[in-house]
């Protein structure tokens, strides 16, 4: 995992300060829309947005997951799972700025979208999705 895009701070709007401008540049320079899954998914950007999420830094991970799902082709499993993902992030932030009722309904969405998923692709394992969902329900109650 590159380590020169680690933030300071996770970024909470209205708590904290935001990235400096271009900040994550470099990070997206892998990412090209009509890319495969695999090659997206082998990407910084996807990587360093794993990291981010495992920390609870909820939006930087959805910041670097963004331009790779807009790259996955629509439709399908990987679109799917990139959706969910991002909606997670989007729980963790909810959660971090205190609407608690928001972060859990986005989990609740990200529960039905994954009930019928056996493996989510994207290289990501059901066991992840699930403890980052405790890990976002948990963030919501510190």
């Amino acid at each position: 995992m590159p380590v020169f895009l680690w933030p300071t701070h996770a970024y909470v709007p209205g708590e904290t300060a935001p990235h400096p401008a271009g900040y994550f540049d470099e990070l997206f320079s892998g990412v090209k829309p009509g890319q495969s899954a695999d090659d997206l998914i082998a990407s910084d950007a996807w990587k360093m947005g794993l990291g981010y999420m495992d920390n609870g830094y909820y939006w930087e991970a959805h910041r670097a997951w963004s331009p790779v799902v807009e790259a996955l082709p629509a439709g399908g499993l990987a679109a799917r799972t990139g959706f969910v993902v991002l909606t997670l992030a989007e729980a963790g932030l909810a959660a971090r700025m205190g609407d608690g009722d928001v972060a859990e309904a986005l989990c609740a969405d990200v529960e039905v979208l994954m009930a019928d998923v056996e493996a989510p692709g994207l290289g990501l394992r059901l066991s992840w999705i699930s403890e980052w969902l405790v890990q976002v329900r948990r963030t919501g109650r510190e």
